[in-house]
């Protein structure tokens, strides 16, 4: 076949003729040492072979110890005040890079829901175009004239293999930061819902749906410190005029109110809209319910 009918076979299966967005080139973080609460703000590019932000450059901001310890406190107070100020630091900063996957998650989560509204398939027509793709690449050299069809090609053939093998994460149960952060409930639902969603357009955008919310389940502590930090910056104080007690306080609740609307966004997705939708949350979560009960159940929630 000539390359410009594969290419053609592959920009109709794919997208509607435009490349699927890419994930940001550079971003920008901010760091804190909690021994000396200086605070950087740190470049970061992304490595399209590696698959990752790499650190580029790093710049001192102007800032203060996370926690002051006021006189009079006690040993023991000073010791859970210190532990404070370096466990907010690691979250708001996120040195370990401990959150940076489930983030890169949710924006390719976003961009997969516009590649989706592009045309983007996910069924055994894009298994099919993918390995056809796989083979344009490998096998046809990149001359000047076609560097940039291979450019935008391998964007969306990169995006349609991150969704499969995302899906394919999820539904292998690869789960290891949303551990204690989804509930084996909602872990069944989004199992026991992807049969019945996946097949269509609208029924992929609620499986991505869902999974940003399990995601922001994983990452409610982390958006908790960035939540504070705001208040800080909003009221105008420092975190050693709030005082560790209140701050752990109030990171507590600021931690509640991310899980509960993540998961009240959650249930809102995987509410089923059909009778083969509910029968599969029954099936997902009580797999040895018999045919009967089903039906019974299913006619008494008013699905006929």
């Amino acid at each position: 076949m000539p390359l410009d009918q594969i290419l053609q076979v592959l920009e109709s299966g794919v997208a509607d003729g435009s490349a699927a967005p890419k994930p940001p080139k550079r971003e920008k973080r901010k760091e804190t040492d909690p021994a000396t609460g200086q605070t950087y703000e740190i470049t970061e590019q992304w490595n399209a072979n590696t698959g990752r932000y790499e650190e580029v450059s790093r710049a001192e901001t102007k800032t203060g110890p996370m926690v002051q310890i006021m006189p009079g406190e006690g040993e023991l107070d000073k010791v859970n005040a210190a532990q404070f100020a370096t466990n907010y630091s690691k979250l708001i900063d996120d040195p370990e890079r401990t959150y940076a996957g489930l983030r890169s998650d949710n924006e390719r989560i976003e961009q997969l829901q516009v590649a989706l509204d592009q045309g983007l398939r996910t069924g055994a027509t894009a298994e099919t175009l993918l390995t056809l793709g796989r083979m344009v690449q490998s096998v046809l050299p990149q001359t000047e004239a076609t560097k940039k069809i291979f450019a935008e090609l391998s964007d969306r053939l990169g995006t349609a293999e991150w969704f499969k093998a995302s899906s394919e994460r999820f539904i292998g149960g690869m789960l290891a930061m949303t551990k204690g952060a989804v509930s084996d409930r909602e872990m069944k639902i989004f199992m026991g819902m992807i049969p019945a969603l996946s097949t269509t357009k609208d029924g992929n955008q609620r499986l991505l749906r869902m999974m940003k919310e399990m995601n922001d389940l994983a990452l409610s502590e982390h958006y908790a410190a960035q939540d504070l930090n705001e208040y800080l910056i909003d009221q105008d104080i420092s975190m050693s005029q709030l005082g560790s007690a209140k701050a752990r306080q109030m990171l507590t609740e600021f931690k509640e109110q991310r899980e509960d609307q993540a998961r009240a966004r959650f249930e809102q997705e995987s509410k089923p809209a059909t009778k083969e939708e509910a029968r599969a949350q029954l099936l997902a979560l009580t797999p040895s319910m018999t045919r009967e009960r089903q039906e019974e159940i299913l006619r008494d929630s008013g699905y006929e």
